[in-house]
């Protein structure tokens, strides 16, 4: 999808001459994203929502992790108590964080790294519960499977910016061929 000198998109964009000069038509000017800036995102997958999701489900998950991960009788374990290794979640839970703006933006780096940091919380999680149910006893606790379900979601989120990074919207990719083609819509004028 690159081409010469590194140009990821060019296109045409027609511009309103009437609302900037006061003049009547439209004057057509190019447009070119260079390949080192980030791809444009919008929609589900993309922006200001999609770091939100991210940062509140970094949020629930570092809750979980202090909140009970296992149950045993009268005794009542977090992510950072005992054989517990809440602490994991927790650092890469920050390391995410730092990924989240990049991610929005549609980064490599960004996705990359809030995946890779979802996975080792995931992993963490998932292999106390294993651990805990064989050497413990007893039962999980809301607190592990609230990590386990808010990294799930931030995992998730990084699929779809990668799916998104890799697939643009047609739609937008649509829009922008007809205005560089000069085509008018079926029935306007």
């Amino acid at each position: 999808m690159l081409g010469a000198g590194g140009v990821a998109y060019a296109g045409m964009r027609l511009v309103s001459a009437a609302l900037r000069a006061g003049g009547h038509g439209a004057s057509i000017e190019p447009v070119a994203v260079i390949a080192e800036e980030p791809v444009p995102v919008s929609g589900l997958i993309g922006g200001r929502p999609v770091a939100w999701v991210c940062r509140a489900a970094i949020v629930l998950a570092i809750v979980g992790v202090f909140g009970t991960w296992r149950n045993a009788g009268a005794v009542s374990l977090s992510g950072v108590d005992g054989p517990h290794d809440g602490w994991l979640v927790v650092i890469f839970g920050l390391i995410a964080l730092a990924g989240v703006g990049a991610l929005a933006r549609g980064s490599w780096l960004g996705i990359v790294t809030v995946f890779g940091s979802a996975a080792v919380m995931i992993f963490t999680a998932v292999d106390n519960i294993v651990k805990d149910d064989s050497v413990l006893g007893g039962s999980s606790g809301w607190g592990v499977w609230l990590t386990v379900v808010a990294a799930v979601v931030l995992a998730a989120v990084a699929v779809l910016a990668a799916v998104r990074r890799l697939r643009p919207n047609t739609a937008d990719a649509k829009s922008v061929s007809d205005a560089g083609s000069g085509a008018q819509p079926a029935g306007g004028g």
